[in-house]
């Protein structure tokens, strides 16, 4: 059979594709002229007729085109309806529960267009995988790129949440507040995170935070701490992309693991509810698997202390890993040291907290502690007695609802689930560290909006760059192509429609908030100041600074910050009824009262 442009553009399966990427093309032109179309009533002013017409004329340009050149202009044309319509669709869905499902469906029909694309565009695509094979400084560039727009997301939301007034004291305030303390005695000292003046290292201990501090000493701002975090999150890419080339990747697939690192939405949506120590465990952890795949053992013990420099719970993830370098590589001696230093280092954590500090998390595991029986170490008698009770709870949540199954899959979904993709049992040892999010009641530890998926994404593209050369070469590029479209997908949903709503919340507000930001520093440095929530942050370099949801109505400070933007009329009625009296106010947004003193 000929195989010319013009004899092969009129076969039954182009012309299908042809009419779909010309309904999918109408669609999205349809959609750039705005509209909800969420509305049963989007569109409705257009006649059938003229869409159809519109359709048709798309049909014949297509047809015309495919007679004419020798790719296969359909599927390409196809892949650009698609993909632009999901998009847009993703950007304009409501912010809903439901988004979830929604992005879930759209990643469906881009699996479908796409399987398509890929059999229609087979020889073109080895021809572009044989003109990357050799292209490693290519693959560097890409890493470099996706670093950056990574950084970039994670900035634009977390910075515009501190500047429009919506980063509140938990967990952003009460940090300010200590690296203020931090730059000025050299003491994580904070007083807005238990309403009194103690160490943040008696809730967790976490001095990995030190390493923060020099870049806050040169530019004391809160910007700074937010700035910092989105760089330690991105610089988990350098790792990735050093394990990619050690276990033999070719420069494609570094490039895709790459791309889905970055756009791995977890890691991006683990930063939106501010600043957080977790954000270290990724480049820790990474850094850390790079150094035993290339047995650099001195500077493995290194990152695994600083992992454990985390939090005190990060010694779970040591200790997970040298169970998996024990029982799937073998490597008894380094992992045996890991696990001892992991053990001890966690016992010594949890006697400091519950001896001096404010006491171990353990309530966040209550539903696996039977009685009285021991704290978090009841959590594993629970499970050596009882694991079918343990399995039960990993799939409960408070509510009854299918939260931790959405978690899960929203976690699996841009890795492609390739971290199960191996026929060695040890190697699912590496997806263990998902289990601390699910076995918990604690709704956040499973929500995706908030900081506790760092280390379970750092294993799970761990397991995936693992596993990727062992995979049969269809099954991996269909794994591939899934993971990219989910990252696509899921990205869309989660980060960049949240960086577009802070962009556009600060641009319609950013007057305002330069004249607020302006008036709040007219209070005095010097005086202790208990404030709303949401302006904590902007008041907390000095070193007496309360919440005011958790502080109440003491009449034992100089001044009383209060946010009009929320129902606080009670707390100004109280506070008057002390003999505060009113000091300034800003634009129906912020009224500041003084102690009878302070008059």
């Amino acid at each position: 059979m000929n195989n010319t442009p013009s004899s092969s553009a009129f076969t039954i399966d182009r012309l299908v594709s042809r009419l779909a990427a010309s309904w999918l093309l109408f669609t999205l032109g349809a959609l750039a002229t705005g509209g909800n179309f969420g509305d049963i009533s989007y569109l409705r002013q257009l006649p059938v007729w003229a869409a159809a017409l519109i359709i048709a004329a798309l049909f014949a340009a297509l047809s015309a085109a495919s007679s004419k050149v020798k790719i296969h202009l359909d599927s390409w044309a196809l892949a650009v309806g698609g993909t632009g319509s999901c998009f847009v669709w993703l950007m304009r869905y409501p912010n809903s529960s439901q988004r979830i499902y929604f992005a879930i469906g759209c990643i469906v029909v881009l699996c479908l267009i796409f399987a398509y694309f890929r059999h229609a565009n087979r020889g073109l695509l080895d021809k572009l995988r044989l003109i990357a094979a050799n292209k490693d400084r290519l693959a560097l560039v890409w890493t470099a790129i996706c670093g950056i727009v990574m950084f970039s997301s994670i900035s634009i939301v977390t910075v515009l949440r501190y500047k429009s007034f919506a980063a509140p004291n938990f967990d952003f305030g009460l940090f300010v507040n200590m690296f203020h303390n931090m730059a000025e005695s050299g003491l994580p000292m904070v007083t807005s995170e238990r309403d009194m003046l103690l160490s943040h290292f008696a809730v967790h201990i976490s001095p990995i935070y030190y390493l923060m501090l020099p870049a806050y000493l040169l530019f004391r701002s809160p910007v700074t701490l937010q700035l910092c975090q989105a760089a330690v999150v991105a610089l988990g890419i350098i790792p990735v992309h050093l394990l990619s080339r050690r276990l033999g990747l070719s420069p494609w697939q570094k490039m895709l693991v790459s791309a889905i690192y970055a756009f791995y939405p977890a890691l991006s949506t683990s930063c939106f509810y501010d600043l957080h120590e977790n954000c270290f465990l990724p480049v820790c952890l990474l850094s850390m698997f790079l150094c035993y795949e290339t047995k650099k053992y001195p500077l493995m013990y290194l990152f695994a202390a600083l992992t454990l420099m985390v939090k005190e719970d990060a010694a779970v993830y040591i200790l997970i890993f040298a169970v998996f370098i024990m029982l799937s590589e073998k490597s008894f001696f380094h992992g045996a040291v890991l696990a001892v230093t992991a053990v001890g280092y966690f016992a010594v954590c949890i006697a400091l907290l519950n001896g001096f500090g404010m006491g171990a998390m353990s309530w966040r595991y209550e539903n696996l502690i039977y009685g009285e029986s021991g704290g978090l170490f009841g959590v594993i008698s629970t499970a050596i007695l009882n694991p079918g009770y343990v399995l039960s709870q990993s799939v409960t949540t408070s509510d009854g609802g299918a939260q931790k199954l959405l978690y899960l899959i929203q976690m699996l979904l841009p890795v492609g689930f390739l971290p199960f993709a191996s026929k060695k049992a040890s190697r699912w040892l590496l997806a263990a560290p998902v289990l601390i999010n699910l076995l918990t009641m604690y709704g956040y530890q499973y929500d995706l909006g908030f900081q506790y998926h760092f280390g379970a994404a750092a294993f799970f593209v761990y397991a995936m760059i693992k596993n990727i050369p062992q995979i049969k070469p269809d099954i991996r590029a269909g794994a591939l192509w899934l993971a990219v479209i989910s990252c696509f997908c899921l990205y869309t949903t989660f980060v960049t429609r949240e960086a577009a709503f802070r962009l556009s919340a600060y641009r319609s507000g950013r007057e305002n908030f330069i004249a607020a930001e302006e008036f709040l520093d007219t209070i005095p440095e010097d005086s202790s100041v208990c404030a709303s929530s949401m302006l904590v942050a902007h008041l907390a370099d000095r070193d007496e600074i309360y919440e005011l949801e958790s502080h109440g109505n003491e009449p034992d400070v100089d001044f009383v910050v209060i946010d009009l933007r929320y129902e606080n009329q009670s707390y100004i009625d109280a506070y008057t009824a002390c003999g505060y009296t009113l000091y300034a106010e800003h634009e129906n947004m912020i009224k500041v009262l003084k102690a009878p003193e302070q008059a």
